[in-house]
């Protein structure tokens, strides 16, 4: 075979590799741009079954030499699910399943967490805020999507609305962290403790960044009318010299100070709860979800706050829209 022919074959078979790509790969998901590095072009999306619990799919996808694990729910993303400090997104896979055939929500781990490498560099908030958009792109969520997050992983939604309200239609706060929890918690907590709390607060986190600054940045929302739920535990246990009674209290006073002037705010305490709240009270926290779906969903399109929303003009509802079926996997279909 002359040269010329080998490389005529060799090019038609990196253009059929390409189109069996772009043809596979379920609608929103694989394709979205680039990765987490801008420079980054390669990303492949790998998503299966989870053998032992067969309503949620185990997704890995590799973006330039990122790799990223996340559980979801069948059907088009609207739904993103943000884990607590030292967590994975395991933490949510009872909550997942009770939205199985109810609305499309993916849990991740991020950058240095379970299965996610590679552990992140110390870095800033606008530089973790753009890798979770390249993630949630990346999962097929277009935005506007609902945030909800847990401890850490609610201050990261919460600020993550106020600087991008246009992404962002609705949020549920699990028990999240908040800058003025610290001084409200004082009273409440061993001395040794909040030394370490302090400590712990003030340098680079998992993710890489500093959560006393992102903290500061817990304001106001960009928008006043988006739906937003907080819940809070009401069971935290005396010993080792915590006051469980003053905690929760400066926990309530905290999260109610988040909805309140909110038009469509709630604030709900789950009983029996403590701070893992989805795995005390899952059917909770999958309702409370449910309710902040809807609501954006009856609102989506419509004008909301000071901003326009250009990105919404003439869209077709995602609520409308066929459902999204992934790969079982793209990896391993690929010709050898």
């Amino acid at each position: 075979m002359s040269g010329c022919s080998r490389l005529w074959r060799a090019t038609v078979t990196i253009w059929a590799v390409t189109v069996f790509f772009v043809a596979v790969a379920p609608p929103g998901r694989a394709m979205a741009a680039g990765g987490l590095d801008a420079a980054s072009q390669e990303l492949v999306f790998d998503a299966h079954p989870d053998a032992q619990d067969p309503g949620v799919e185990e997704v890995m996808v590799h973006l330039g030499g990122v790799r990223v694990h996340a559980l979801c729910t069948p059907g088009p993303t609207e739904v993103l699910l943000l884990h607590g400090e030292d967590s994975t997104a395991e933490t949510w896979r009872s909550v997942l399943q009770r939205l199985v055939g109810r609305v499309g929500a993916c849990a991740y781990d991020r950058l240095g967490s379970g299965q996610s490498r590679p552990a992140p560099e110390a870095r800033g908030w606008y530089e973790l805020l753009d890798e979770f958009r390249r993630i949630h792109r990346a999962l097929g969520a277009d935005p506007p999507y609902v945030l909800v997050g847990q401890g850490l992983g609610g201050l990261y939604a919460h600020v993550y609305a106020g600087d991008r309200p246009l992404d962002v239609e609705g949020l549920v706060l699990v028990e999240p962290a908040h800058g003025d929890l610290v001084p409200g918690m004082r009273t409440g907590m061993p001395e040794a403790e909040w030394d370490a709390w302090s400590e712990r607060r003030n340098r680079p986190n998992g993710d890489g960044v500093v959560e006393r600054r992102i903290a500061e940045r817990t304001g106001r929302l960009g928008s006043t009318t988006i739906p937003v739920t907080v819940l809070t535990a009401t069971r935290r246990r005396d010993g080792d010299g915590w006051n469980a009674r003053f905690a929760n209290e400066a926990a309530r006073r905290v999260h109610e100070s988040v909805v309140r002037g909110l038009t469509l705010g709630r604030h709900v305490p789950v009983e029996r709860s403590g701070p893992l709240v989805q795995r005390d009270a899952p059917d909770r926290v999958a309702e409370e979800i449910m309710r902040v779906v809807e609501a954006a969903r009856s609102t989506r399109g419509t004008y909301r706050g000071t901003r326009s929303m250009p990105a919404r003009v003439g869209r077709t509802s995602r609520a409308s829209k066929p459902t999204r079926y992934r790969a079982a996997s793209l990896v391993s279909a690929l010709p050898r």
